[in-house]
């Protein structure tokens, strides 16, 4: 079938204006300071190729002061030492300062990040929610259990471990970060927090609205910068865990600064995700999932598609399928409400995706399917790709943008050999009869499998999001993250020396 590609969208200079961006400033003890330090490039809109604002970076003794301010602002206890349902009134206060501001949040993730403001509209929602779920979870008492002893009631008590560092990506900055700030105060802890530093804006205004909400000022400090200012924080004595979404060099990095303190870290990074279809699959949805895998967020998610493992008996028939709907994705401005998918983040990255699809394309016999219309604008931009005839074992690394390869199998034992080959093991898809599928889902060596879909939102609201291998260390989700800033303390009559013990 073939289907007429829809026209690529034109400039929309009057849209981007409307997201101009505010001064980059760090918070130190709630007072609000330039950073001191130029990072050598500029923020751009990732749509047109503009520079729009100097990146800048914290100087050491705007970090020394940041990490000052949270460990005094922690041993004075005035949030730390407030009780639960105190921490939750002031998280629903934070989430009600928010809600005006979705909005704005989703232009400003949109504007430097290239996601289309379709998605960053859907996340900057949750937000607010995000801030309420933490507080609920206090209210439902996650945070304290008593167990029965030999001598009396037992009380265990999740209690914050200090203060906490918070180091977000540019994929889907805000909403990251909101969850890492919401379950860290929720836990009790000071928090420092590094945006990335290509799309800093959305989180000044996260750290804004816990000030006006009444929060201690020490309660959360901003600094802006790259690796250096994360290694800092990372590596300083003082912080306590380390909550860290990125890529691998960088999550390996922090992983390292934290290992001399033995510090809790939490490690979100990324994956090579396979999308298996089965002879017995509906091929229009499966299409379907393969174009949401390479378009939703410019292909730049952790769970976005990798490789698509198709049976040899429908794998033509599928490529077809994906084809004709790649034909009529609209690539455009990322401030355009019509536009399906936008740029890359920054023209670093465009290179990095471009070089290695030329890398992954030298193989013999292979060839790009790639009909997606580029648009009139000067930005970041790179066509939906799947690559046809690459080598399995040359397909086996994250190219985190909006390519993947295909791949046919025979047997369900190959599909699944093949979808366990490499390192990471971070989310994978089987199309194909449901009953079936669920029982090839759960052999698949991932955090998470879903069946006949292909979601951005978890599987469910309180289920935990799971990383295998180098895909993250530890899980993240509403309870897992608020725990992960907490250490268990342990409270109780004991019993004589030498007593026996039940």
């Amino acid at each position: 079938m073939q289907v007429e590609p829809r026209s690529p969208t034109h400039p929309v200079d009057p849209v981007a204006e409307s997201a101009a961006l505010p001064p980059l400033l760090d918070v130190i003890a709630g007072a609000e300071v330039e950073p001191a330090e130029s990072l050598g490039f500029s923020v751009t809109d990732a749509s047109t190729g503009k520079a729009l604002q100097p990146a800048r970076a914290s100087s050491a003794k705007q970090v020394e002061a940041a990490l000052a301010s949270a460990e005094c602002g922690f041993s004075s206890g005035h949030w730390s030492e407030l009780s639960p349902e105190l921490r939750a009134q002031s998280l629903e206060r934070v989430a009600d300062e928010l809600t005006p501001q979705v909005k704005r949040l989703a232009e400003l993730d949109s504007f430097t990040s290239g996601v289309t403001v379709r998605w960053t509209s859907l996340m900057t929602r949750l937000v607010p929610v995000i801030f309420r779920q933490a507080a609920q979870a206090l209210r439902d008492g996650v945070l304290q259990q008593s167990h029965p002893g030999p001598h009396g009631p037992v009380e265990v008590r999740g209690v914050g471990l200090g203060p906490v560092a918070l180091i977000g990506p540019w994929n889907a900055p805000t909403t990251i970060i909101a969850h890492k700030l919401a379950s860290a105060l929720a836990a009790g802890c000071n928090v420092v927090i590094k945006p990335s530093e290509h799309v800093p804006h959305g989180t000044a205004l996260l750290v804004d609205a816990v000030l006006r909400a009444g929060l201690p000022e020490d309660t959360v400090q901003l600094l802006h910068g790259d690796g250096a200012v994360g290694h800092a924080l990372a590596s300083d004595p003082r912080i306590k865990a380390v909550s860290f979404t990125g890529g691998l060099v960088a999550g390996r990095a922090v992983a390292a600064a934290c290992a001399r303190d033995l510090k809790p870290t939490q490690l979100e990074l990324g994956g090579n995700n396979p999308l298996l279809v089965l002879a017995d699959a509906d091929l229009d949805s499966a299409a379907e999932a393969v174009v949401a895998g390479l378009t939703t967020l410019n292909g730049q998610w952790c769970r976005a598609l990798g490789r698509v493992l198709a049976h040899r008996s429908v794998i033509q028939d599928l490529l077809e399928r994906v084809e004709d709907r790649l034909a009529m994705v609209r690539l455009g401005h990322a401030l355009d409400p019509d536009s399906d998918m936008g740029p890359l983040v920054n023209p670093g990255h465009l290179d990095h995706v471009q070089s290695h699809q030329q890398a992954l394309l030298a193989a013999a016999n292979s060839r790009a399917i790639a009909p997606t219309q580029l648009p009139e604008l000067r930005g970041h931009f790179h066509a939906p790709t799947l690559l046809c005839g690459v080598p399995h074992q040359q397909a086996l690394e994250e190219l985190f943008g909006p390519v993947a390869t295909a791949h046919s199998f025979d047997t369900e034992q190959e599909a699944l050999a093949m979808a366990n080959a490499g390192a990471y093991g971070l989310a994978a898809y089987v199309f194909g009869e449901e009953q079936r599928a669920l029982e090839i889902g759960r052999r698949i060596r991932a955090g998470s499998a879903q069946v006949n879909g292909l979601s951005l939102l978890s599987l469910a609201p309180k289920a935990p999001r799971s990383a295998w291998g180098l895909s993250g260390l530890g899980d993240e989700g509403t309870l897992e993250t608020l725990r992960f800033f907490t250490g268990h303390r342990v409270v109780g009559v004991g019993g004589r020396p030498g007593e026996a013990e039940a």
